[in-house]
């Protein structure tokens, strides 16, 4: 399940990304989603360590970053093949 967020969350804030002035490289953005997504991953994570009945895992943490990556890269390739010069 958290691969799967994660890879929409991404998907979805790399195609945000590329509609913001100054973003002229999609390397760029794909970078700046998947890199965005894991460290929101990782402090709800700790954050979750807080919360009574809860814990904080650091496999979750990993799926979550693995997910932002697969959907940025998606993202990425997506846009590659759409792209016409």
């Amino acid at each position: 399940m958290h691969v799967v967020c994660y890879g929409v969350l991404a998907f979805l804030l790399f195609r945000n990304l590329l509609t913001m002035p100054g973003v002229r490289v999609a390397l760029t953005a794909a970078i700046a989603a998947a890199a965005l997504c894991m460290a929101y991953g990782a402090v709800l994570e700790y954050w979750q360590g807080w919360i009574p009945g809860r814990y904080a895992s650091v496999t979750d943490a990993l799926l979550n970053g693995l997910g932002a990556a697969i959907g940025a890269t998606t993202g990425l390739q997506l846009h590659r093949l759409a792209w016409k010069p």
